[in-house]
Protein backbone atom coordinates (compact mmCIF):
# COMPACT_ATOMS: atom_id res chain seq x y z
CA UNK A 1 0.00 0.00 0.00
CA UNK A 2 1.25 3.81 -0.65
CA UNK A 3 0.65 5.84 1.99
CA UNK A 4 1.55 9.36 1.02
CA UNK A 5 4.78 11.32 3.09
CA UNK A 6 4.62 14.72 4.39
CA UNK A 7 4.70 17.55 1.73
CA UNK A 8 6.79 20.24 1.27
CA UNK A 9 4.79 23.14 0.29
CA UNK A 10 4.09 23.63 -3.85
CA UNK A 11 6.01 25.65 -6.23
CA UNK A 12 4.42 29.21 -6.99
CA UNK A 13 1.19 28.67 -9.05
CA UNK A 14 2.73 30.89 -11.38
CA UNK A 15 6.06 29.01 -11.83
CA UNK A 16 5.92 26.99 -15.00
CA UNK A 17 5.49 23.05 -13.80
CA UNK A 18 8.49 21.34 -14.60
CA UNK A 19 8.58 18.17 -16.67
CA UNK A 20 9.79 14.31 -15.71
CA UNK A 21 10.35 11.69 -17.86
CA UNK A 22 10.26 8.44 -16.10
CA UNK A 23 12.02 5.51 -17.11
CA UNK A 24 10.98 2.32 -15.67
CA UNK A 25 9.81 -1.08 -16.88
CA UNK A 26 8.38 -2.24 -13.23
CA UNK A 27 4.67 0.00 -13.66
CA UNK A 28 3.71 0.03 -9.53
CA UNK A 29 7.45 1.55 -9.37
CA UNK A 30 6.52 4.08 -12.07
CA UNK A 31 3.50 4.83 -10.66
CA UNK A 32 4.80 5.10 -7.07
CA UNK A 33 7.43 7.63 -8.54
CA UNK A 34 4.45 9.41 -10.83
CA UNK A 35 2.63 9.87 -7.65
CA UNK A 36 5.49 11.43 -6.08
CA UNK A 37 6.47 14.03 -8.78
CA UNK A 38 2.89 14.85 -8.56
CA UNK A 39 2.90 15.50 -4.65
CA UNK A 40 6.51 17.81 -5.21
CA UNK A 41 4.61 19.97 -7.86
CA UNK A 42 6.26 18.50 -10.96
CA UNK A 43 4.71 17.08 -13.76
CA UNK A 44 5.16 13.46 -15.63
CA UNK A 45 5.39 14.00 -18.67
CA UNK A 46 5.47 9.86 -19.30
CA UNK A 47 6.77 6.92 -18.68
CA UNK A 48 9.10 5.21 -21.23
CA UNK A 49 9.70 0.90 -20.39
CA UNK A 50 13.04 0.27 -22.40
CA UNK A 51 15.81 2.39 -24.05
CA UNK A 52 14.43 2.81 -27.05
CA UNK A 53 11.17 4.75 -25.89
CA UNK A 54 13.73 6.38 -23.70
CA UNK A 55 15.09 8.27 -26.14
CA UNK A 56 12.53 8.66 -28.39
CA UNK A 57 10.35 9.85 -25.88
CA UNK A 58 13.28 12.51 -24.42
CA UNK A 59 13.76 13.83 -28.04
CA UNK A 60 9.52 14.49 -28.57
CA UNK A 61 9.02 15.54 -25.49
CA UNK A 62 12.38 17.77 -23.66
CA UNK A 63 11.11 17.26 -20.46
CA UNK A 64 13.14 19.03 -17.86
CA UNK A 65 14.18 16.38 -16.01
CA UNK A 66 14.49 12.34 -16.54
CA UNK A 67 14.37 9.91 -13.71
CA UNK A 68 16.05 6.92 -15.12
CA UNK A 69 16.48 3.08 -13.53
CA UNK A 70 19.47 1.48 -14.39
CA UNK A 71 18.40 -2.01 -15.61
CA UNK A 72 16.07 -1.51 -18.02
CA UNK A 73 15.03 -3.69 -21.38
CA UNK A 74 16.50 -3.39 -24.99
CA UNK A 75 19.85 -2.46 -26.37
CA UNK A 76 21.22 -0.54 -23.81
CA UNK A 77 21.14 -0.03 -20.25
CA UNK A 78 20.07 2.81 -18.39
CA UNK A 79 23.79 4.49 -17.83
CA UNK A 80 24.18 4.32 -21.49
CA UNK A 81 20.52 5.93 -22.31
CA UNK A 82 21.86 8.63 -19.68
CA UNK A 83 24.91 9.43 -21.65
CA UNK A 84 23.06 9.72 -24.65
CA UNK A 85 20.13 11.83 -23.29
CA UNK A 86 22.34 14.10 -21.59
CA UNK A 87 25.22 14.74 -24.46
CA UNK A 88 22.46 14.73 -27.29
CA UNK A 89 19.46 16.38 -25.72
CA UNK A 90 21.13 18.14 -22.57
CA UNK A 91 18.48 17.35 -20.45
CA UNK A 92 19.84 16.47 -16.94
CA UNK A 93 18.93 12.66 -15.59
CA UNK A 94 19.07 11.02 -12.50
CA UNK A 95 19.77 7.46 -11.75
CA UNK A 96 17.91 5.08 -9.98
CA UNK A 97 19.13 1.50 -9.14
CA UNK A 98 17.84 -1.36 -7.03
CA UNK A 99 21.98 -2.48 -7.06
CA UNK A 100 24.50 -0.99 -4.81
CA UNK A 101 27.49 -3.05 -5.72
CA UNK A 102 30.38 -1.11 -6.46
CA UNK A 103 31.10 -2.13 -10.54
CA UNK A 104 27.21 -0.31 -10.70
CA UNK A 105 27.88 2.64 -9.02
CA UNK A 106 31.32 3.50 -10.56
CA UNK A 107 30.08 2.68 -13.80
CA UNK A 108 27.14 5.18 -13.19
CA UNK A 109 29.52 8.02 -11.74
CA UNK A 110 30.97 7.70 -15.30
CA UNK A 111 28.35 8.37 -17.06
CA UNK A 112 28.54 11.59 -14.81
CA UNK A 113 24.52 11.75 -14.22
CA UNK A 114 22.69 14.85 -12.01
CA UNK A 115 21.88 11.87 -9.21
CA UNK A 116 22.34 8.27 -7.98
CA UNK A 117 19.43 7.18 -5.89
CA UNK A 118 19.33 3.54 -4.39
CA UNK A 119 15.63 1.97 -4.15
CA UNK A 120 13.46 2.13 -2.22
CA UNK A 121 13.87 5.76 -3.29
CA UNK A 122 13.52 8.33 0.11
CA UNK A 123 10.76 10.85 -0.60
CA UNK A 124 12.97 14.01 0.83
CA UNK A 125 16.16 12.19 -1.33
CA UNK A 126 14.15 12.55 -4.32
CA UNK A 127 12.90 15.88 -3.32
CA UNK A 128 16.86 16.97 -3.05
CA UNK A 129 18.30 15.46 -5.38
CA UNK A 130 15.80 17.12 -8.10
CA UNK A 131 16.01 20.48 -7.01
CA UNK A 132 19.95 19.91 -6.82
CA UNK A 133 20.12 18.45 -10.66
CA UNK A 134 17.13 21.69 -11.67
CA UNK A 135 19.31 24.23 -10.08
CA UNK A 136 22.87 22.63 -11.79
CA UNK A 137 21.16 22.76 -14.94
CA UNK A 138 20.34 26.45 -14.87
CA UNK A 139 23.46 27.33 -13.29
CA UNK A 140 24.92 25.55 -16.22
CA UNK A 141 22.85 27.08 -19.13
CA UNK A 142 23.22 30.32 -17.45
CA UNK A 143 27.19 30.23 -17.72
CA UNK A 144 27.09 29.43 -21.11
CA UNK A 145 24.65 32.11 -21.80
CA UNK A 146 26.96 34.02 -20.56
CA UNK A 147 29.81 33.02 -22.59
CA UNK A 148 27.59 33.22 -26.04
CA UNK A 149 27.64 36.51 -25.21
CA UNK A 150 30.81 37.35 -24.24
CA UNK A 151 32.32 35.41 -27.67
CA UNK A 152 29.68 37.49 -29.56
CA UNK A 153 30.81 40.41 -27.78
CA UNK A 154 34.43 40.18 -27.63
CA UNK A 155 34.30 39.14 -31.45
CA UNK A 156 32.17 41.32 -32.98
CA UNK A 157 33.20 43.20 -36.03
CA UNK A 158 31.80 46.54 -34.54
CA UNK A 159 32.31 48.46 -32.16
CA UNK A 160 30.39 47.45 -28.52
CA UNK A 161 30.28 48.83 -25.21
CA UNK A 162 28.14 48.93 -22.08
CA UNK A 163 28.24 52.07 -20.09
CA UNK A 164 26.43 53.36 -16.89
CA UNK A 165 23.55 55.95 -16.87
CA UNK A 166 26.11 58.90 -16.44
CA UNK A 167 27.64 57.34 -19.88
CA UNK A 168 31.05 55.88 -17.65
CA UNK A 169 32.63 52.90 -19.85
CA UNK A 170 31.43 49.48 -18.02
CA UNK A 171 33.16 46.89 -20.71
CA UNK A 172 34.36 47.54 -24.03
CA UNK A 173 35.31 45.10 -27.29
CA UNK A 174 38.66 44.78 -28.83
CA UNK A 175 37.14 46.35 -31.95
CA UNK A 176 35.79 49.90 -30.33
CA UNK A 177 39.10 49.81 -28.86
CA UNK A 178 40.75 49.90 -32.04
CA UNK A 179 38.48 52.53 -33.61
CA UNK A 180 39.52 54.91 -30.70
CA UNK A 181 42.87 54.03 -30.29
CA UNK A 182 42.70 53.45 -26.39
CA UNK A 183 43.10 50.25 -24.40
CA UNK A 184 40.43 49.21 -22.13
CA UNK A 185 42.50 50.52 -19.34
CA UNK A 186 42.05 53.63 -21.02
CA UNK A 187 38.02 53.40 -21.76
CA UNK A 188 37.58 52.43 -18.44
CA UNK A 189 38.39 55.69 -16.61
CA UNK A 190 36.53 57.70 -19.39
CA UNK A 191 32.63 58.32 -20.41
CA UNK A 192 30.51 58.60 -23.39
CA UNK A 193 30.79 62.23 -23.44
CA UNK A 194 34.83 62.00 -23.77
CA UNK A 195 35.09 60.61 -26.62
CA UNK A 196 31.95 62.44 -28.56
CA UNK A 197 32.43 65.26 -30.61
CA UNK A 198 31.66 68.50 -28.60
CA UNK A 199 29.03 69.54 -31.65
CA UNK A 200 26.97 65.99 -31.27
CA UNK A 201 26.89 65.95 -27.30
CA UNK A 202 22.98 67.12 -27.17
CA UNK A 203 21.34 64.77 -29.57
CA UNK A 204 24.06 62.18 -27.75
CA UNK A 205 22.02 62.76 -24.56
CA UNK A 206 18.82 63.39 -26.26
CA UNK A 207 19.09 59.68 -27.30
CA UNK A 208 20.30 58.12 -24.49
CA UNK A 209 17.45 60.16 -22.18
CA UNK A 210 15.30 58.70 -24.47
CA UNK A 211 15.75 55.64 -23.79
CA UNK A 212 16.41 55.97 -20.11
CA UNK A 213 12.89 57.70 -19.52
CA UNK A 214 11.76 54.79 -21.53
CA UNK A 215 10.47 56.13 -24.99
CA UNK A 216 12.09 53.73 -27.04
CA UNK A 217 13.90 50.54 -26.78
CA UNK A 218 16.46 51.53 -29.13
CA UNK A 219 17.42 54.18 -30.60
CA UNK A 220 19.82 54.47 -33.46
CA UNK A 221 21.73 58.12 -34.93
CA UNK A 222 24.95 59.36 -36.39
CA UNK A 223 27.16 61.32 -34.41
CA UNK A 224 31.02 61.76 -34.77
CA UNK A 225 33.59 59.53 -32.26
CA UNK A 226 36.71 61.62 -31.46
CA UNK A 227 39.73 59.28 -31.21
CA UNK A 228 42.64 59.27 -28.95
CA UNK A 229 44.68 61.16 -31.51
CA UNK A 230 42.19 63.61 -31.75
CA UNK A 231 40.66 62.51 -35.20
CA UNK A 232 36.92 62.45 -36.11
CA UNK A 233 34.98 59.51 -37.15
CA UNK A 234 31.34 59.48 -38.39
CA UNK A 235 30.14 56.80 -36.80
CA UNK A 236 25.97 55.11 -36.66
CA UNK A 237 25.38 54.52 -32.97
CA UNK A 238 22.36 51.79 -31.65
CA UNK A 239 21.42 52.31 -28.17
CA UNK A 240 19.27 49.73 -26.55
CA UNK A 241 18.61 49.35 -22.65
Amino acid sequence: MYTQPAISPRPDPGDRQKSVLIVEDDPVSAQVMSKRLEILGFHCCGVAVDSAQALAMAQERRPDLVLQDIRIPGGMDGIEVCDIIQTRYRIPVILVTAFTQEEITARAAAANPYGLLFKPVDFAQLRVAMETALRKRAEEDLMESAERFRSTFEQAAVGMCHVRADGGFLRVNEQLCRMLGYSREDLGSRTLRDVTCPDDLQSAASALDSILAGRSQTHTFEMRLCGKDGALAWVLVTLSP
